[in-house]
């Protein structure tokens, strides 16, 4: 396999591409002002400097997030994020 033939956590450059070339699932590409993380189109609820998920917020992205469906976390209020890819790919966890 190619290096190309997969999605890593950041790109120098942005794919002209909108779908993992591996499970074909719909990507989402978000500038964080240096590179682009390939993400999941569907956003997800988290709980920001929680947890040890990743995911991206305002185009930033954290390392320390936890996950709503994880468990709710009382008087904390989740936020909608995306998760980068290479986290949920299927086809890179075989």
């Amino acid at each position: 396999m190619l290096w190309r033939d997969r999605l890593w956590m950041k790109h120098r450059h942005k794919g002209d591409y909108d779908f993992c070339p591996l499970c074909y699932a719909p990507i989402k590409w978000v500038y964080d002002g240096v590179d682009w993380i390939p993400c999941d189109q569907e956003p997800v609820l988290i709980y920001p400097h929680q947890g040890k998920e990743k995911a991206v917020i305002r185009r930033e992205l954290l390392f320390d997030c936890k996950l709503y469906s994880q468990g709710i976390m009382p008087n904390l209020r989740p936020v909608e994020a995306l998760r980068p890819h290479v986290f949920t790919c299927h086809e890179l966890k075989k």
